[in-house]
Order: structure tokens, then sequence, then C-alpha cells
């Protein structure tokens, strides 16, 4: 499953999870980190993809 896929998994889940308990609930709190977790992968992730520049053929070069 992917970040993005993962990240709208947990806003449904937050959902649910926000009904039972506070934010300063162990379980909402362990939702939350993992969010933040989540948002720092698919940053590192952009910004890896960005370095590359992607041609419409399909292949890809490094940018320099």
């Amino acid at each position: 499953m992917n970040v993005d896929n993962q990240l709208n998994e947990l806003t449904f889940r937050e959902a649910e999870i926000s009904q039972l308990y506070k934010k300063d609930h162990p379980t909402y709190r362990a939702l939350l980190e993992k969010r933040q977790t989540l948002e720092q992968e698919r940053k590192r992730l952009n910004k890896r993809v960005s370095g590359y520049a992607f041609h419409p053929t399909g292949s890809v070069a490094f940018k320099s």
C-alpha cells in the first residue's frame, strides 16, 4: 500500500477514533504519530522523485 493510500486510510480511521477518544488518548496519539511519519515519508519520496526528469516515452534521467 502506498503512502497516499495509507494517509487516506488514516483519515477515515481518525474519523472513527475521534468519536471514541480525546486527542490525548494513547490510541489517538498513535494515529497522529503514524500520520506524521507517513507525511514525512511522502515529503522524502517527493523530494527524491523531483530530482528526476521524466520523458514522455517513459525514460528517466537525473536532473543536473
